[in-house]
């Protein structure tokens, strides 16, 4: 195994050398918090918790320990680590890709910290150290863990397993390349053991392609023989939850007749796992159909020592739920200790099934099972806890828990911080999701820091593994969106795609969801063209990959009925609509809160075209179905209620609009921060009934109170910000108080001037409001000529008979009137009868 190969690579050293000590470098960025830590303790020990990889040239350390450009969260840093040969607690190999000078270390060597100087030319720290004989305990423990998890006799293939374990996916490669090279022509099974492992490898880089010709590779060589010894086998699980490694036991073997053995299942596995993430899912279910078959075979033909024979690929089909559930009954009569970690592994692929199939809660139940027992068996840093600790967080998420989730994530970042290298692939995932836990509690500040440490992880990669980018970049670009800051929402989401096209296919799910993103933000900066263009995008890759009644059409064509209905356009509108709301009838039981959201669409849309009474209906029933499917304090109760609220506004039922909206308002401060978005969102429709109430002080009360949680939360060049100016602007002006109207009326307008493109709707709306004041005040060409800057923008991004039109040609109509313009005057009323006989 790797640990003898080091030892017996060190002693054959001392025997064929007479040297005393050597010298190694490594180079590396540490966090300022972790290097003001070594700094504080010059003269003690410190101890390695996984292997170390270092370079006899220094030279080469000292690109890795970079310029100090990063500072100050990041120091450069370069060990030069003294070993002296004799000390016994540390062995030391050199690693057979030579050219790189490499020299591997053992975990748990022990070194003292003898000096920290600043080299302050090249703005990097030197840290020398030098080998003690000090024993680490809690090292010794970690150093047997991994050897239990690489095996002790697997020595052919061991070092390329360890080399993936820290996240060397291309030395494993290339190692893996070399056993074929030297592997006998009789020895398929190992050779398809490690085609195995280098499809994974693949799969972990993201070049599926490549991943899945050697995962196919591995089946053909498996199934050309007709017969294997096999001892008692296991498999091993990453940090990312995926099996891909077989090892041998050391008990007598059995023979097996034909090719039916724990390595097939495995292959397909993974082969359904790659075809999965290449959005071929016709084939993923294939491959997956073909595990269950194998599996099925085995369990009626061979008798398990334990549920770990069969239990550490994933399964998605609850066919086998019960198979599993009769294995680990058996073992629970049989076994006298339950908490083994047996069990506990029956519990978590029992859990996978039940998660694949979306029973969360059920999933959920099995993990923590699980967890009890790892909790007791294994050290509080065990890589195994922080895989079970990341799955449970996975689970709280699907069930909107986002404080549990997030204390998960925390616990296996803690453990994976401690015994992974700094930049292990394993991390980007961890932050990722912890990023996605705070995200979905509004924290885009939080979820922003964790995206990007997963993202300078990434970029430190090599170009093969930035495939995981794409990802990172849509998350961040979501963090940004929902903080209406739309421009930089964009840029990260026009990276991610970049980097889909260059390591997906052309039409690859993800590809798809990025174009749909895109859409979204066109949408927001009613860019409404640019929107349909990529919601077209997204439509056209789905229907070829994808089912005619899949789940997703339902996001698009929710998507492409808001963009119909912004262009006015409300038949189509209605038609996408109404097609999202047939999909998910189809897959969905009748109160699932997605039916109730199709129908708000429908309702948005009707209460555009003038059908207030249809459109409270579908709000209404929305309304029902979350009312019994949701907590009764959940956001999206609150913001149905905003709707219905502001649908009885419109029909002038006000006091009723008022009662439900302060309902919606009484919801979201009970659960939401007091400086969030929707809280001032509220308030201002509440100020708006207040307004049409002709209650001008509760009107600005609300308006103002809406702008101080903006001004606390939003900088000063927000659009939210504008909007509510130009309530208050409305305010005053209907208080016929015209000097300060116009005085918020010229802040909101300055404030989407800074983005033009972006706004050009609310820039309209806003000298609408202007002309107004002007009309008002007699001055009626000053009215007019802010009456035609809005029209003028209006025709830039509306049709020419869009409803609005109706609104903007009898106020121009009237200011002509007053000006004495007759014809002009006429013309314009005539524009606006002839939109209104166009739309009736």
């Amino acid at each position: 195994d790797l640990f003898n190969r080091i030892r017996e690579s060190h002693d054959e050293f001392r025997k064929i050398n007479d040297i005393k000590e050597i010298t190694v470098y490594r180079g590396q960025e540490i966090a300022a918090t972790e290097f003001s830590i070594l700094r504080e303790n010059i003269g003690k020990l410190i101890s390695m918790n996984s292997f170390i990889s270092t370079t006899k040239v220094r030279n080469l350390a000292l690109v890795f320990a970079g310029n100090g450009s990063n500072r100050p969260l990041f120091e450069s840093i370069l060990f030069e680590m003294t070993i002296v040969t004799e000390h016994t607690n540390i062995k030391f190999a050199d690693v057979i890709f030579s050219e790189e000078y490499e020299v591997l270390l053992t975990m748990g060597a022990v070194f003292r910290i003898e000096s920290i100087i600043e080299q302050t030319l090249d703005n990097i720290w030197i840290v020398k150290l030098i080998t003690s004989d000090e024993q680490n305990i809690q090292l010794t423990e970690l150093t047997t863990y991994y050897k239990e998890q690489i095996g002790e006799n697997t020595s052919l293939i061991t070092f390329g397993i360890f080399l993936y374990y820290v996240g060397q996916y291309d030395k494993a490669e290339r190692y893996f390349q070399i056993v074929l090279d030297e592997l006998s022509s009789d020895n398929e099974y190992v050779a398809s053991r490690v085609y195995n492992n280098l499809g994974v490898i693949c799969q972990s880089k993201g070049d599926y392609s490549a991943g899945l010709k050697f995962l196919q590779k591995a089946l053909e060589t498996r199934l050309a023989s007709q017969s294997s010894k096999l001892t008692s086998t296991k498999f091993s699980s990453t940090i990312n939850h995926m099996s891909i490694f077989e090892h041998l036991g050391t008990t007598s073997p059995m023979q097996m007749p034909r090719v039916v053995i724990p390595l097939l299942p495995l292959i397909y596995d993974n082969m359904s796992l790659v075809n999965f993430k290449e959005g071929n899912y016709f084939e993923a279910l294939m491959n997956s159909q073909k595990k269950y078959e194998v599996e099925k075979y085995i369990s009626l033909n061979y008798q398990p020592e334990s549920p770990s024979f069969f239990l550490q690929s994933h399964h998605h089909d609850l066919r086998t739920v019960e198979f599993y559930q009769n294995i680990l009954d058996k073992k629970l009569l049989q076994s006298t200790n339950h908490y083994s970690l047996s069990l506990a592994q029956t519990y978590i692929t029992i859990g996978e099934i039940y998660s694949a199939n979306s029973n969360y809660p059920e999933s959920l139940i099995h993990y923590q099972k699980a967890l009890t027992i790892q909790e007791n068996l294994l050290a509080p840093d065990h890589p195994d806890l922080a895989l079970t600790y990341y799955n449970i967080g996975s689970l709280y998420i699907e069930q909107d828990d986002y404080m549990n989730s997030l204390t998960n994530y925390e616990k296996a970042l803690r453990i994976q911080t401690d015994v992974l290298p700094r930049n292990h692939p394993h991390l980007i995932d961890t932050y990722n999701s912890i990023g996605i836990a705070y995200f979905k509690t509004n924290d885009n500040m939080r979820a922003r820091e964790n995206f990007k440490k997963a993202l300078e992880i990434a970029m430190n990669l090599p170009l093969s593994y930035h495939s995981s980018l794409g990802l990172i970049y849509v998350n961040i670009g979501t963090a940004y969106l929902n903080k209406a800051e739309y421009e930089q929402a964009l840029q990260y989401y026009k990276k991610a795609l970049v980097i889909y096209k260059i390591f997906l296919p052309r039409n690859h799910s993800n590809v798809a969801v990025v174009h749909n993103n895109i859409g979204s933000i066109h949408l927001k900066l009613a860019n409404y063209l640019d929107a349909l263009e990529h919601y077209g995008k997204a439509l056209e890759i789905w229907t070829n990959i994808l089912p005619k009644n899949h789940p997703s059409f339902v996001l698009v064509h929710n998507n492409i009925g808001d963009v119909l209905c912004k262009i006015g356009d409300y038949t189509q509108s209605l038609i996408n609509h109404k097609r999202a709301l047939d999909i998910v009838r189809l897959f969905l039981p009748p109160d699932h809160p997605d039916v109730a959201n199709t129908l708000i669409c429908i309702g948005v849309v009707q209460y555009k075209h003038g059908n207030v009474v249809d459109a409270l209906t579908n709000f209404r029933d929305a309304l029902q179905i979350e009312m019994s499917t949701l907590p009764e304090n959940h956001p999206s109760i609150a913001s149905t209620l905003n709707s219905i609220g502001l649908l009885h506004s419109k029909q002038g039922n006000l006091i009723e609009a008022l009662d439900i909206c302060k309902k919606s308002l009484e919801i979201r401060t009970r659960i939401l921060p007091p400086n969030h978005p929707d809280i001032a969102s509220t308030y201002n429709n509440i100020g708006d009934i207040y307004l049409k109430m002709d209650d001008w002080a509760m009107a600005l009360e609300n308006f103002q109170k809406a702008l101080h949680i903006e001004t606390e939360l939003l900088s000063c060049d927000h659009p939210l910000l504008a909007n509510t100016l130009n309530n208050l602007g409305i305010t005053y002006s209907r208080k016929d108080e015209p000097d300060k109207a116009l005085e918020f009326y010229t802040k909101a307008l300055d404030i989407y001037k800074l983005s033009p493109s972006h706004h050009k709707y609310e820039i309209a709306t806003i000298y609408s409001n202007i002309g107004m004041i002007h009309f008002q005040n007699g001055n009626y060409s000053a009215a007019l000529e802010s009456y035609e800057f809005g029209r003028q923008i209006e025709l830039d991004i509306l049709p020419a008979n869009h409803p609005s039109f109706v609104i903007t040609y009898t106020t121009i109509g009237h200011a002509h009137f007053a000006n004495g313009a007759y014809e002009e005057a006429l013309t314009n009323y005539e524009k606006a009868l002839d939109i209104c006989k166009g739309t009736m």
